[in-house]
Order: C-alpha cells, then structure tokens, then sequence
C-alpha cells in the first residue's frame, strides 16, 4: 500500500549498505553474511532487507540494494540481482564493475509475461472507456 504522505520529499531512494549494516552490529553478525548466501540467508540482514525494500514501497522510493562484490562470474551476480527483486522487492542495485551492469539491468527487466499482463490490462482498460 502506497501512503500519501510526503514523509521526506527530498529522499528518492534508499540503499541497503550490508557491509555498513554488519559492521554496525560489532560482531553480532559474521562476515559470512556479506556474502552469498548469507547476505540473503542471514536472519537480521533478511530483516533489514525487507524491511528497507517495504518502507521504501509505502512512501514511494527507490530500494536500491547492496553491491555483490562477485567481479568474475556474471551468473552470481544476475542472481544476487534477480533474488533481490523477486525475492525481497527491490527495484534497483548498485554495481561495482562494469562488467555488473547487464546482467543487473536484465535481471530488474519486466519479463516478457509481466509486459504482456500489463498490455493485456491497459488494452482491455481502453475497450472499457
């Protein structure tokens, strides 16, 4: 549900910082969880996750998620960016190498189903009047 409220006009987006985040926690959550796996296992990095990706959905922003920092196998890195946004509601993540950028982009693309449905709803929205 999208709320009303201009609760920061200022703010587009917001990004998740898991380095930041697990740092901050001085050793309560281990490094493991910066990284695959445990970076969406992890049950308080899950949490921070979700609820980022669910305020920024309510007050209408951008959920950025966090970097991997997966440089040399493109398959980790589009499913680390096709998990963040099927799995946690994430529209944007962020990259770190320039190799990152398209399996990213195509991972936060609108698959061909989900064009089709939105087609589908406007033309028959337009046959309504």
């Amino acid at each position: 549900m999208r709320s009303n409220s201009p609760a920061l006009p200022g703010v587009e987006s917001l990004s998740f910082g898991l380095m930041d985040f697990v740092s901050a926690h001085n050793g309560a959550i281990p490094d493991h969880a910066m990284r695959v796996p445990g970076q969406f296992d992890h049950p308080r990095v899950r949490r921070a996750k979700l609820e980022i990706a669910a305020a920024c959905h309510t007050h209408g922003k951008v959920p950025s998620h966090n970097m991997t920092t997966e440089v040399r196998d493109m398959r980790v890195v589009a499913s680390d960016a096709a998990r963040a946004r099927n799995k946690f509601g994430f529209t944007r993540m962020w990259s770190i190498h320039p190799n990152q950028i398209v399996p990213i982009v195509e991972a936060f693309a609108p698959r061909d189903e989900e064009i089709a449905l939105a087609a589908d709803i406007l033309l028959g929205t337009q046959r309504a009047q």
